[in-house]
């Protein structure tokens, strides 16, 4: 009885809010918009921007299923994400034109970035100013090894797996051959694969186009000429040119109101809903265990995933889960709890794994038990494998004319210490526990992937991959983005993949984190900490084996080699 009041007192509420919410879009939005986006950190409009890449697909699935909206303008600016989120980007824009929409795009300037995008639509504009600089991808390694050196500080780090190269940029002075293999094997993929899309899109022969690489910069009327565009115009002039190949009478809608109405619409909508329903869980950023870093960086904590995936399978609306995972990896022991609780999970409901732009060590640790693996052609994934050790520190103390002596009682007493690299056993002992999370890592991913430890070892070892090449080697099962995912876990759920309420989970940064470091540390150090995590983030993935080396030397790292900017 009880529960029927509850239901009636919510129906009372949300009907009207509904339906007046309704009333206000019909008025707002009308029956022939057109929605105009803007993408990238700037636009002249902020009223079109409203986020990053996934936010924006997100918001251009909502139009498909909108027929008051005929078309998307696209303003394209310096296109943020990786190469996996571009591809979700385009696919998406050529999902809308298959429902009957028009896409249209304008660019002020072209890398390959903004034509892997502006490729998908059905009309491609270009400011008369602007530039075009398609070059060969390529990837600077920076190496540290003599500078430490020189300055007595020692990195002193311990792999397992031969392309597993975190550790070599602190202690060589140059990439060791199995590093300049697979990088270069992966960046051929990443390049031959926006050459695919943009001459696909474009209907231009992949040739012609490998043809433009050395001859950046380009004019607008040079791209013409090449059939990158179809026009050259201003932004003003390309609207003149929009209303007359969509005809007159469509209203313009900028991108952050549609999505205000829209975002309050879903949530109404899901006090009521009664349709069965699947847990989106977004797992962005390292992978650490308990609140590491600053208040405002976003990770993946075993501390709070592990609770909401046990509550998601205890939870009888539930009827599957997706990880949508995003993620360099980190700590070996976080990613071997979370991947525990995706097992146990799995035993109550389906769980499939999307992958974005990046699903590699620890990000693929935890999602190998999941039932299914979707990932993008270009994400970057595999390097299954471990790397751990500590910063020496003793030698440039020393040359500062500071010096510490130890008093132990005991063997090892120093074993972690920052002051005296690994001994011959110790360093002995500190390989043989690398090698045994390894060994784990290779059997979790072999009891998800079904398959024996022997077939998964060609390509474990660390070596990366790029998403169509794991699928190649079985390490992923689809290619596709988080709707192939969702529609995968609905059919496993017996449920209609249109016929689903959606519910996201996300993980913020705790709101009293700041004040928690305030009090602990003061003023002072919080200076010094924030400090020493900029130095660090300057660092990219690198900063952040340090960190760890530092706070925990004990735990492997199971964690990307390098980070890549398509």
């Amino acid at each position: 009885m009880l529960g029927f009041v509850s239901w009636l007192i919510k129906f009372v509420l949300v009907v009207p809010c509904l339906g007046l919410l309704g009333l206000w879009d019909r008025l707002r939005v009308g029956r022939k918009a057109v929605l105009r986006v803007s993408l990238g950190p700037a636009s002249a409009r902020p009223q079109d921007r409203i986020g990053d890449v996934p936010e924006t697909v997100a918001l251009l699935r909502a139009v498909r299923d909108d027929p008051s909206v005929r078309a998307v303008v696209i303003d394209v600016r310096n296109v943020p994400g990786g190469q996996a989120a571009l591809q979700d980007l385009r696919a998406t824009m050529l999902e809308l034109r298959s429902h009957g929409r028009t896409v249209l795009v304008h660019v002020h300037g072209l890398s390959w970035r903004e034509l892997m995008v502006a490729s998908a639509a059905d009309r491609v504009w270009m400011s008369p100013a602007g530039e075009v600089f398609l070059t060969g991808l390529g990837a600077r390694l920076t190496y540290y090894g003599p500078a430490l050196e020189k300055v007595g500080l020692e990195a002193d780090l311990v792999s397992v797996g031969r392309f597993k190269t975190f550790g070599e940029p602190y202690l060589r002075g140059h990439p060791s051959r199995a590093n300049r293999e697979q990088l270069g094997e992966l960046l051929g993929d990443l390049q031959a694969q926006i050459v695919e899309y943009v001459s696909e899109g474009r209907g231009l022969d992949p040739e012609s186009l490998l043809t433009l690489l050395g001859r950046a910069p380009l004019s607008a009327d040079d791209a013409l000429r090449a059939g990158l565009v179809d026009d050259v115009l201003y932004p003003d002039a390309s609207s003149d040119a929009a209303r007359e190949l969509l005809g007159e009478g469509l209203r313009v809608v900028p991108a952050r109101a549609y999505k205000k109405v829209r975002d309050w619409q879903r949530r109404l909508r899901l006090v009521l809903d009664a349709r069965p329903s699947l847990a989106v869980v977004h797992l962005d950023g390292p992978i650490v265990q308990g609140q590491e870093g600053s208040s405002r960086s976003v990770s993946i904590d075993s501390d709070q995933v592990v609770p909401v995936l046990r509550s998601l399978g205890a939870d009888p609306t539930v009827r599957g889960v997706v990880l949508a995972v995003n993620s360099p990896g980190g700590s070996a022991l976080a990613s071997d709890l979370i991947a525990r609780a995706v097992q146990c999970l799995g035993t109550q409901k389906p769980v499939v794994a999307a992958f974005g732009d990046v699903a590699a060590s620890g990000g693929y640790y935890l999602s190998a038990p999941a039932s299914e693996i979707v990932a993008r052609d270009g994400t970057v994934t595999g390097s299954i494998g471990v790397v751990g050790g500590k910063v020496v520190v003793g030698r440039a103390l020393a040359r500062l004319g500071i010096h510490s002596e130890s008093v132990d009682v005991g063997p090892d007493a120093g074993f972690l210490g920052p002051f005296e690299p690994f001994d011959g056993s110790q360093r002995k002992r500190f390989q043989a526990s690398l090698e045994r999370a390894y060994v784990r890592f290779l059997s979790i991913v072999s009891a998800g992937r079904r398959r024996p430890v022997r077939a998964i070892e060609p390509f474990a070892a660390g070596r990366v991959w790029t998403g169509r090449q794991a699928l190649d080697r079985g390490l992923v099962d689809h290619l596709g983005g988080l709707d192939v995912a969702i529609e995968r876990v609905a059919v496993k759920a017996s449920v209609s993949p249109s016929n689903v309420a959606i519910r996201d989970v996300r993980f913020r940064p705790s709101r009293f984190l700041f004040l928690s470091q305030l009090m602990q540390t003061g003023i002072r150090g919080l200076v010094r900490d924030g400090v020493r995590e900029v130095l660090l983030e300057r660092m990219g993935a690198g900063g952040h084996i340090l960190q760890h080396a530092w706070r925990k030397p004990n735990e492997p790292l199971a964690l990307l080699p390098w980070d890549i900017d398509t």
